[in-house]
């Protein structure tokens, strides 16, 4: 029989150090104080505003540890570095890097020293991966923080693999109009306003 795991009290658990990116002002408002290693999905229609609001997240990442950004969409591509030119993404300097990586290297890559605390994967529907895999992979790399990307169905992520990724996730990022909204675990409920004219404009449309 396998040896049973001890028990936690409650005064352990209260007791307990955790790694928490320590957000302020309008951050800890959208999504409070996530764990370093919480996991996270973003999802919305094309044209959004989606890249543009992860891009800003990843810089914000980048004060806080290494952030790989696999661009499998994308990639190394003119409308990407444009992006990344509005975001100003230079100033994270080398805690911001582009991969496009397959599975198989970014498992290797993980696998070494020096690893990203932080990874953004454009998009699970490019990436493709089954549950099982997401599982294994999240608790092999349980102190790395994922952030998956995902194409949308209605207002869900698009795909039974990317609900199920949902439901699991300590963050939900829905991108609509330029406005991301949240669901976290950790607090945090207003909207993030990613471009406030287009926004205003958008949602000015929805309601004539």
């Amino acid at each position: 029989m396998a040896k049973l795991k001890k028990a936690i009290s409650i005064t352990q658990l209260y007791a307990t150090k955790r790694d928490v990116l320590p957000f302020t002002n309008e951050w800890q408002e959208h999504i409070g104080r996530p764990e370093k290693s919480a996991n996270w999905i973003i999802y919305g229609h094309s044209g959004n505003g989606k890249t543009s609001y992860s891009l800003r997240l990843a810089k914000l990442l980048a004060k806080y540890g290494k952030v790989w950004y696999l661009g499998l969409e994308e990639g190394n591509s003119e409308s990407f570095e444009l992006a990344c030119k509005r975001t100003g993404m230079e100033a994270c300097g080398s805690n911001f890097q582009l991969l496009t990586d397959e599975f198989e290297e970014l498992y290797a890559r993980l696998s070494r020293r020096n690893a990203a605390d932080f990874v953004f994967i454009d998009s699970y529907q490019y990436y493709g991966i089954s549950y099982k895999q997401y599982q294994e992979f999240t608790r092999k790399f349980k102190n790395t923080s994922f952030i998956w990307l995902s194409h949308a169905e209605g207002k869900k992520p698009e795909g039974r693999v990317a609900k199920k990724i949902e439901y699991d996730v300590s963050v939900k990022i829905w991108v609509e109009g330029f406005m991301a909204f949240p669901k976290s675990r950790y607090g945090g409920k207003e909207p993030y306003n990613i471009y406030p004219a287009r926004a205003a404009e958008y949602w000015e449309k929805l309601t004539k």
